[in-house]
């Protein structure tokens, strides 16, 4: 018990474990708030990304011809991409729905060397007219219009960290 008490609370014996035990479920206690407000608000995170079929990609990749153009003649794609972002249930139409950034890993077809590419996007959430919606509104969306603002590609070989797409 000493040991454990010394772990967890940087305390030597048990006795003074018992001490502030407590106080620490006191403490659990009147976080009970706090919880159910992190409860409430889960449904507005969107930020569990999932997988995306690589051909859903090509209208974004047709915006930039070129890029596209020499991707794909040295570059030898996968069959899918990680999307960064889920949209939740609350999006009464786009629930499940992914949105950009989008990445996925490629193989130099000169080198047989694996890079990151990264397709930053821009969305835009429009209604049944076409009409883009305020923020306010977003979650009555019919439709998610995307468009690429920014290719990046990383030598997966590097210690360096992932590429971040601009804000």
């Amino acid at each position: 018990m000493a040991n454990l008490a010394t772990a967890l609370f940087g305390i030597a014996s048990a006795e003074r474990l018992i001490g502030v035990m407590p106080r620490v479920m006191i403490s659990f206690r009147n976080c009970r708030l706090l919880v159910v407000l992190a409860l409430w608000a889960m449904p507005y995170s969107t930020y569990a990304g999932g997988t995306i079929d690589l051909h859903e990609l090509d209208s974004l990749f047709s915006e930039q011809p070129e890029a596209n153009k020499a991707l794909r003649s040295t570059l030898e794609f996968p069959a899918v991409a990680w999307a960064e972002v889920r949209l939740g249930s609350h999006f009464k139409a786009l629930g499940g729905a992914r949105m950009g950034p989008y990445s996925f890993k490629a193989r130099v077809r000169s080198s047989n060397r694996e890079v990151e590419v990264v397709l930053c996007t821009s969305g835009r959430f429009l209604n049944s007219k076409g009409e883009e919606l305020p923020e306010s509104q977003m979650f009555e969306a019919a439709r998610l219009e995307e468009h690429l603002v920014t290719l990046l590609l990383r030598d997966v070989s590097t210690r360096q960290g992932a590429p971040s797409c601009p804000p």
